[in-house]
This record gives structure tokens, sequence and C-alpha cells, in this order.
């Protein structure tokens, strides 16, 4: 297996479910490297994508949001769009990130 996905794998491994190397990866705005995970490594659930999409949202970091709301065919979500929807809105609320609260109903 390729080196990072042992090492995503160990660190979800090692933390709870709702404090592995997922929220570290929506945290820091890490796109391809989400991309990369929810497309080749096993074991995501709707409640990881949920939090993704939540803190992805209250970073502003655009493109995950973005990703998660309007996926491509490389990688099959397990969340139902209306609950990312809803998680990006949260997101962006508790940042009080105003532009992202108009914008957001519109995706």
């Amino acid at each position: 297996a390729h080196s990072v996905s042992k090492l995503l794998l160990h660190t979800e491994d090692l933390y709870d479910r709702n404090h592995g190397a997922h929220i570290v990866l929506a945290t820091e705005g890490y796109t391809e490297l989400l991309r990369f995970c929810l497309s080749n490594i096993k074991g995501w659930n709707a409640a990881m994508e949920l939090n993704v999409i939540r803190i992805a949202s209250f970073f502003g970091h655009a493109s995950i949001v973005e990703m998660l709301l309007s996926p491509d065919s490389a990688f099959t979500l397990h969340s139902v769009e209306n609950d990312r929807h809803n998680a990006a809105v949260v997101g962006a609320g508790e940042a009080l990130r105003y532009r992202d609260l108009e914008c957001l109903p519109n995706m």
C-alpha cells in the first residue's frame, strides 16, 4: 500500500474516528490529499464526510466544500447531499462567514 495510505489508516486506527486524520486534512485545507483518500482509502463514512465539510467550511477552504457539494465520479460519497449542504452552512455559520452563508444556498 501507498505510504500515505498506511499513515492515514494507522492514524485512524489509533484515534477515535471523530478525531482522526480527516480532521487534520480538512483543517489544513489539503484538498488533493482528501480527494486521494476518498478515492483510495476504505473506511470513510458519512459522519466523517460531514465533519470534513463542516470544518472546511468553518476555515474557508472553498475547494474542499465545493468538492464535497459537487462531487465528480472519481469517488463515491456515503453522506446525503442535503446533509452535506447543511454541514457546510453550519460550518460557515459557526465561523460567522456571512459571505459564505449568502453563497451556500445557491450551490
